[in-house]
């Protein structure tokens, strides 16, 4: 019998954890309405007479709220556990957009979309991915593969879901509509979640291993304690003073800054773009879906192939890729080149986000892994706000998104021209 599935007074007919991963993947899939902003983008303007930029400041703010909010709710979810973490993430999430329904002022978009959505949303992750971690020992990569895919399915259906009850019911009452799912599908989700196998009598998934083997005691301790960096290689415990002082962590979080400075825009600006050029919002919002949807391959893909070619060429090939990408969005007049634009950009920046992580822990190790991945998440704040909001700018001084384009080109060749340098650090010893 396995010990992982052992109860306490009985036995379990499966193993709870596939439940946890299965309200984690419901959560990181509607994580993905954060990231359909831009399919509001439109009505909000032809409703109120907002510039670009103005408009474009909501989605900054919250990604900048959001990264700002992530290590204190880190530290919420290690004091009160998931179901708490992310049930005041689903109120505020729920809340806020329900408010956004009512909104008649650029301060109240801000408010209710940048502030309470942004606070919210720093809710999910962490909680979750430190949840999975203590139910599996083993499957870990398959978990967080599965989990991982879920922004993407989740903006795939979103993105189109939107445009259509925009369409048939008006943008005030879609935001109401989602923002009340939302709640629920968080709220449900949350319920579901158990802080650790041992709440409920159970082991974690793959501990049986350990004990059907007939291993000393002291080998589980070997594995905890190589999951959370305390038995690494010398080279690999970094402190956090000595990585800090690294030139390879602040050209990772350079180019970091770059891709998220880039996405960001694409991801709010791509649907009035395609509105401007005489597409449909309809068909715009679903070119947004297949972004998403060709993300989910390019992290399983070029997450896979990394571990065969290396972090650093990957991230070279799909900064390339994603260069190419927005060369071909700057010359875009019809709805074939802008799915195409579309798959392609989707593939490469799928393909460039799950590096971060993996770098990180080969270049740094899991000593201190919480506090430099917090640092490095700053740079999605800082791209997500400079992206939208320089895209709008350069939309009302231009008068067109080729311009705006023209930037997001040119901070993806420079990622491009920082990674090929990118080199790991040193060894902590020298």
């Amino acid at each position: 019998m396995h010990l992982a599935w052992r109860m306490k007074g009985g036995t379990a007919p499966f193993f709870y954890g596939w439940i946890i991963v299965a309200a984690s993947f419901i959560i990181t899939s509607a994580w993905g309405y954060f990231f359909i902003y831009g399919v509001f983008f439109k009505p909000l303007i032809n409703e109120f007479g907002w510039s670009s930029t103005a408009t474009s400041l909501a989605f900054s703010i919250q990604t900048s709220v959001y990264s700002l909010c992530v290590i204190p709710m880190g530290r919420f979810y290690d004091r009160h556990g998931p179901r708490l973490a992310v049930g005041i993430g689903a109120i505020l999430v729920g809340v806020g957009s329900t408010l956004c329904s009512l909104v008649t002022s650029l301060w109240q978009l801000y408010l209710f979309w940048g502030v309470m959505i942004g606070v919210g949303s720093s809710a999910f992750w962490v909680p979750v991915v430190s949840t999975l971690n203590k139910w599996f020992l083993k499957k870990r990569g398959l978990v967080m593969g599965v989990i991982s895919t879920g922004v993407g399915v989740g903006t795939f259906i979103a993105a189109p879901a939107t445009d259509y009850l925009i369409t048939t019911i008006g943008w005030r009452m879609a935001f109401l509509v989602e923002g009340v799912f939302l709640l629920i599908l968080f709220m449900a989700s949350a319920l579901a979640l158990r802080s650790s196998p041992q709440e409920m009598g159970l082991s974690p998934y793959g501990q049986e291993e350990v004990v059907e083997a007939k291993i000393k005691p002291v080998a589980l301790h070997e594995v905890v304690g190589a999951v959370g960096g305390l038995n690494e290689p010398d080279e690999l415990r970094f402190e956090t003073r000595h990585a800090l002082k690294s030139k390879s962590l602040w050209m990772i979080y350079t180019t970091f800054v770059f891709g998220c400075l880039c996405e960001s825009m694409v991801l709010v600006h791509m649907v009035p773009f395609a509105i401007n050029i005489d597409i449909s919002g309809a068909l715009a919002a679903v070119a947004l879906g297949a972004v998403g949807f060709s993300s989910i391959f390019g992290k399983v893909v070029m997450g896979a192939l990394s571990d065969r070619i290396g972090r650093i060429r990957i991230l070279s090939i799909t900064y390339a890729v994603q260069a190419s990408s927005m060369f071909l969005i700057i010359f875009t007049g019809n709805l074939w080149m802008l799915y195409v634009f579309a798959i392609i950009f989707g593939f490469s920046y799928g393909g460039w986000v799950p590096q971060y992580p993996n770098m990180m822990r080969d270049f740094f190790g899991l000593r201190h892994a919480g506090i430099l991945m917090g640092i490095l998440s700053t740079g999605w704040g800082l791209g997500g706000l400079l992206g939208p909001t320089l895209g709008g700018l350069i939309f009302d001084l231009s008068g067109n998104y080729q311009s705006a384009f023209l930037l997001g080109e040119i901070v993806s060749i420079l990622a491009f021209l920082i990674s090929i340098f990118l080199k790991p650090p040193r060894t902590a010893n020298n």
